[in-house]
């Protein structure tokens, strides 16, 4: 067994070098037949036959002490490794993780779980599988299982009831997100009976139907939570049937703490069902519906401070007295012309989904007659032309401006208009964000570069996004593009991907 050196710690044995390559040969100098093919003398070959054996024995000697000195490497790697190991299990002893807090470390996992999952829509059952003292941190966090999702189960699915009791016990007294899903065709009684009586702590709701059906239905079920909706504070719906078809209880009245209602989906994909709601204490709405109820909603809803609103037929639809709403701070909707029913002083970002020139033409007197102060303005599938000139010449104080352009052109008329000077009939002179794309080709590059050099640096102009909503390769951009970043401006092009998640962002307030 070899020994350790007590000062160094290598392995002690009893290696010894060999001797010298010149200590082996004979003095006779054999270099000549070395280096030639002459035949060796008689009297040289006993010499010869004497190194070889010798060189053989050496050779054998050799082998031998690399062997060793491989069997004592192995050895050592082997001890290095089981070291570092045992180093690396007592570290972590130590590690400061150890001494965070429970609820500091399920809050980190919380909004690990908000970043990366839909927790509305997903229970993490898959926490058991996390380490032991995180699992009891977590089983022990009721933050982590308050979003309760109800499935869509038999009658005789006892596994999955099981689940959400367990999930509703684990939740102990914190607020509570539900989603409801097949709220007509799926309803376990048992199932809905445990999650009704929680409805106390029932925070948002989420009732959601994706079969559309010819006939009423009613949902007679969620009587009971009526007068208990204590925490309610957002409601949500997704809906596919027509208006009137689905029949809901008028519980929500007596939620005092509501004041989210968002009764379409983010793609307006169905209509707004019809629902009795304490409109007056409501500040964020989206919905789907004809103008006419619209109007209803918001002469109900004075204390809106951010409104979403699609349309499902403005054929026939003439205003008449305006609708004011003293709070409304961001607006989204459909169809300019319904600004002709309202009168929103403090609204400062307004995004219009389509933009015909007859639309365009109601932008601003709304603006001139609630005298409100636009700072954003997004108008997504919108003509270029004098009605679009003439509405922005009136908005001074935009600072950011997106264009989505439905028609092949003239984009060189708007780039023109908005080249500024430093004359007091600049248009929109304060633009720090700029977008504008199309899908069709002819960009109007040197308009448009043109534009932004008289903008950048002079008014600041910080922000420039081009982008093309099919599929298009501008190799006379790249440069120009180049040349503004260099200067410092952050100027892009977005691609296909890009410039959807760019339109997505914007279309909802």
């Amino acid at each position: 067994m070899p020994q350790i050196c007590d000062k160094c710690g290598a392995l002690l044995t009893n290696f010894r070098l060999p001797l010298p390559v010149d200590c082996l040969s004979s003095s006779r100098d054999l270099t000549h037949l070395l280096a030639s093919n002459e035949v060796p003398l008689d009297s040289d070959l006993p010499l010869i036959r004497d190194i070889i054996s010798s060189g053989e024995s050496r050779v054998d000697i050799l082998s031998s002490q690399i062997h060793n000195l491989q069997v004592n490497l192995t050895q050592l790697l082997r001890c290095r490794d089981d070291t570092a190991n045992d180093i690396h299990r007592h570290r972590a002893i130590l590690s400061p993780i150890r001494h965070i807090p429970p609820e500091l470390l399920c809050g980190i996992f919380l909004l690990t779980l908000d970043g990366n999952e839909d927790t509305s829509k997903k229970p993490p059952w898959y926490l058991g599988q996390i380490c032991r003292a995180w699992r009891h941190s977590a089983l022990s966090f009721p933050n982590l299982w308050s979003s309760i999702t109800v499935p869509s189960v038999s009658s005789g699915d006892s596994g999955l009831v099981s689940l959400v009791e367990a999930q509703l016990l684990r939740s102990a007294k914190a607020p509570l997100d539900v989603y409801w899903r097949n709220i007509r065709t799926s309803i376990n009684p048992h199932l809905a009976g445990i999650v009704l009586a929680h409805c106390g702590r029932w925070r948002s709701l989420c009732l959601e139907e994706t079969q559309s059906s010819p006939s009423s239905y009613p949902l007679n079920w969620l009587g009971v939570v009526r007068g208990h909706l204590h925490g309610l504070e957002r409601l949500e719906t997704n809906i596919a049937a027509t208006i009137g078809h689905v029949i809901i209880p008028d519980v929500f009245l007596s939620a005092p703490k509501l004041r989210q209602v968002y009764l379409t989906n983010e793609r307006f994909g169905h209509p707004s069902p019809a629902i009795m709601l304490p409109w007056n204490q409501i500040t964020h709405y989206r919905g789907k519906s004809s103008p006419q109820d619209h109007r209803r909603i918001l002469a109900d809803a004075p204390n809106l401070v951010t409104c979403t609103l699609t349309f499902m037929n403005f054929t026939g639809f003439s205003p008449n007295t305006t609708v004011t709403l003293p709070h409304l701070r961001c607006l989204s909707l459909g169809e300019p012309r319904f600004l002709l029913q309202l009168t929103a002083p403090m609204l400062s970002e307004l995004v219009s989904l389509s933009n015909p020139p007859s639309s365009i033409a109601a932008l601003l007197p709304f603006v001139q007659y609630s005298g409100c102060t636009l700072t954003k303005l997004v108008l997504m599938r919108c003509t270029i032309g004098p009605e679009l000139i003439s509405a922005l010449r009136g908005l001074a104080a935009i600072t950011y401006l997106l264009v989505e352009a439905s028609n092949g052109g003239p984009h060189s008329t708007l780039f023109d208009a908005m080249t500024i000077s430093g004359d007091p009939s600049d248009l929109c002179p304060n633009i720090r964000f700029f977008a504008y794309g199309h899908r069709f080709r002819d960009y109007a590059w040197d308009h448009l570069f043109a534009m932004v050099h008289s903008r950048f640096p002079s008014t600041n102009l910080a922000i420039l996004r081009i982008f093309h909503d099919g599929t298009m390769n501008p190799p006379e951009a790249w440069a120009r593009l180049q040349a503004l970043r260099d200067r410092g401006l952050d100027a892009e092009y977005l691609g296909r991907l890009r410039t959807v998640r760019l339109l997505e962002s914007v279309r909802i307030v």
